[in-house]
């Protein structure tokens, strides 16, 4: 067998949706590699993909909303002030978070439908785990259904749980979503095979190695959500390893809107976004050096133009 033989039959032997899944991969990694990748870069870069979701679910207008590990619901709140027509869902799963959260925000006021509820693949309740400092005995960030890979110190809880499928019943509805799970997207994806299909836009986190034992990485849910028909278009640099992507249904992505906003937003990060600041810029001795002769060219530019 040939050399270019052996590559025919290596390729032909890797699944399609892994081949997809590798390009979209690449892609992304190449557009993001744009960004500034100071700690204020990634931080940007986060920001500009909340700013592309929100313009989406704009232009989808999702009957639903369901934003899953939602911390006090940010996103939640955001889309239910937009879209007060839209049934907005929460659901966080750590006690003191969503008490917290509760004491000080009306949800039902604002039109969100927050409760404390872990996604999973079963309803009923399920262990969750909470990263405990090992020397103060405080609760870190993090929270999930799975165990660190490098946890010192665990304390576990049961609460309650449910499945996204029974969370939104309803097969004819359109759905945006946000999912932020720390690692445990396996679990939820494994109770959302319903509603999947359902889902116009989504942004999920996920991780390029296991922080969290068992858990699907990066590619893993690219595989998922592209076998569920939905195409990732962008994502951000938050965290080395640890980012957001965005994914919109192969539906919404054939609309002339949407490739428009996803096109500005591209235009926006090749452009506005990704200039890194230049040496000088980055260094104040040197910005302190070169600022008299900066000076000095601008008197002589001014001597000049007055004639």
């Amino acid at each position: 067998m040939t050399h270019a033989e052996c590559n025919d039959r290596a390729v032909s032997e890797v699944p399609m949706i892994e081949q997809l899944a590798l390009l979209h991969d690449a892609q992304l990694r190449a557009s993001v590699a744009r960004h500034r990748q100071s700690l204020g870069g990634r931080r940007e870069s986060a920001a500009h993909l909340d700013e592309l979701f929100h313009a989406l679910i704009d232009l989808v207008r999702p009957e639903v909303f369901l934003e899953v590990g939602a911390a006090d619901a940010e996103a939640s709140l955001a889309v239910a002030a937009r879209h007060p027509k839209c049934r907005v869902i929460a659901l966080e799963a750590t006690d003191y978070i969503h008490a917290r959260a509760s004491a000080s925000t009306d949800y039902p006021a604002a039109g969100v439908d927050y409760r404390y509820c872990a996604a999973s693949d079963h309803d009923g309740t399920v262990t969750f785990r909470l990263d405990v400092d090992p020397v103060s005995g405080e609760l870190l960030p993090g929270q999930s259904l799975l165990a660190r890979s490098d946890a010192g110190a665990l304390r576990e809880v049961e609460v309650p749980s449910a499945r996204l499928d029974s969370v939104i019943p309803d097969r004819n509805v359109n759905v945006g979503a946000w999912i932020d799970v720390e690692g445990a997207i396996r679990e939820v994806l494994a109770g959302a095979s319903g509603l999947l299909p359902q889902v116009a836009v989504l942004k999920v986190e996920v991780e390029d190695a296991q922080i969290w034992e068992g858990q699907l990485i990066s590619l893993d849910v690219f595989e998922h959500l592209l076998a569920a028909g939905l195409v990732p278009v962008a994502r951000d640099a938050e965290y080395v390893g640890q980012y957001n992507v965005l994914f919109v249904s192969g539906r919404w992505a054939r609309h002339a809107a949407v490739r428009q906003a996803l096109e500005e937003h591209a235009y926006r990060l090749e452009h506005e976004w990704s200039r890194e600041p230049s040496r000088v810029r980055q260094s104040e001795t040197l910005r302190g050096v070169l600022r008299p002769a900066r000076r000095g060219v601008s008197q002589i530019v001014g001597r000049a133009r007055r004639g």
